[in-house]
């Protein structure tokens, strides 16, 4: 929890980092503090315009109809440079998720998927918690993301987590806060956090970013790095609850060795499952197996990783797909079936592995059959995600189905 910093105080933090910034007129005081609250603030958010360069000061600056301005506290250019909008409460963030907002506040990574929005009967106010930076993009996945522009928003995303002492887990993208936005796309976010994480462990950069420059950090490695044989830090920096630099190095070194997969947004410092199963698939790997394969590294797993020696993680095949309508025939037909019926048993199988994964079905029910104790199942899963009443009926539909997968990681969808 913080309070909000001065306009000079953030002006001072965003050149200390050399970032070129250009004040538009009356910035300092432009707000919308008379619509609620201004902090405490938990974090940054970033976005993209979905708009040109041209005209874009403008936009961000007076809104439009149905939003009025300021839509953000700063501007950030496809060329580095960043225009102050407004100091103070903006419309960038709208509603989002209360679970993602407790995740920022005690800077826990990673954040949950969300499942609220601006104006869903659970979401939260983001406006008064986060400062917001919109960073000019088409947002259409094609329009590129120049070198120079990255590092700006590294800078200013390190500018503000510098000033109160927070991580680069409180850094967020508006598509992590809210489960109707897809910003900003086309960012490489794991990337992008180890660029920050890089800023943050190092004093404050006063020199100009350059343009066509390579960043100072390393971005994710297509093979295998060769890092320093560092020492095996001890079972203590590992496993739940640890949260420091080691276990963060770990992750990055998994990612290297072809654990990407295993992490959504990218290694950090707090110890997460993705570190343990990223842990254990290259353990596995190396043909071990019980305790030596637990998901813990020890010396050994750590001694092959800090010298590039062993074996890579192995690719895996792809999901397999679930059918949205298969689903919810058999979630209609095979309650009326014998005890064990099944419709559409492989999918089914899927979508029950599914709902034990995430603890609303007991083992002994995974049997292929949406019978009655997986509807009750599904219906409890629905609840979870606000659903009441008709909504609720254990019925699945494509939204649900599509955050069981993605909760679960065990299948795909189509229609």
């Amino acid at each position: 929890m913080a309070s909000p910093m001065t306009a000079a105080q953030f002006l001072g933090s965003l050149r200390d980092e050399g970032l070129t910034v250009r004040e538009t007129d009356g910035w300092r005081t432009r707000n919308r503090n008379h619509k609620g609250d201004w902090g405490p603030l938990y974090g940054v958010m970033v976005h993209h315009t979905a708009g040109r360069a041209a005209g874009a000061v403008d936009v961000v600056t007076n809104g439009y109809e149905g939003l009025p301005g300021p839509l953000c506290q700063v501007l950030i250019q496809k060329d580095g440079s960043i225009d102050l909008i407004g100091w103070g409460r903006c419309n960038h963030a709208g509603g989002g998720d209360p679970d993602v907002l407790a995740a920022i506040k005690a800077e826990r990574y990673p954040l949950p998927r969300p499942t609220e929005h601006d104006g869903s009967p659970g979401d939260v106010d983001g406006n008064a918690h986060f400062v917001g930076y919109e960073c000019v993009n088409l947002g259409d996945g094609k329009d590129p993301w120049p070198e120079v522009q990255l590092e700006a928003i590294a800078r200013a995303c390190a500018a503000v987590c510098r000033h109160y002492g927070w991580s680069v887990d409180s850094v967020l993208r508006h598509m992590d806060w809210s489960d109707w936005k897809s910003d900003p796309k086309g960012v490489d976010w794991s990337a992008m956090r180890v660029r920050i994480d890089a800023i943050l462990a190092g004093k404050p950069n006063a020199t100009p970013i350059k343009g066509g420059t390579k960043p100072n950090v390393p971005t994710k490695p297509t093979t295998p790095a060769k890092p320093s044989a560092a020492p095996y830090p001890g079972a203590g920096r590992f496993g739940p609850g640890t949260k420091n630099a080691d276990v963060t190095k770990l992750g990055k070194m998994l990612v290297a060795r072809g654990g990407s997969r295993f992490y959504e947004d990218g290694p950090g410092p707090t110890w997460s499952n993705a570190d343990r199963d990223a842990t254990r698939a290259f353990q596995q790997a190396q043909g071990w197996t019980g305790s030596d394969a637990d998901g813990i590294p020890g010396p050994k797993t750590w001694n092959l990783l800090v010298t590039g020696k062993g074996k890579n993680i192995p690719a895996v095949a792809a999901k397999p797909v679930v059918s949205v309508a298969h689903i919810a025939a058999a979630a209609r037909r095979d309650p009326s079936l014998p005890q064990g019926g099944a419709t559409y048993e492989a999918e089914a199988l899927l979508v029950e592995q599914a709902l034990a994964k995430l603890g609303f079905l007991p083992a002994a029910w995974v049997d292929g059959s949406l019978g009655t104790k997986t509807r009750d199942a599904y219906r409890a899963f629905q609840r979870s995600l606000n659903y009441r009443g008709a909504d609720a009926d254990g019925i699945p539909g494509k939204t649900s189905l599509s955050i069981l997968a993605a909760r679960s990681g065990l299948f795909t969808l189509k229609n």
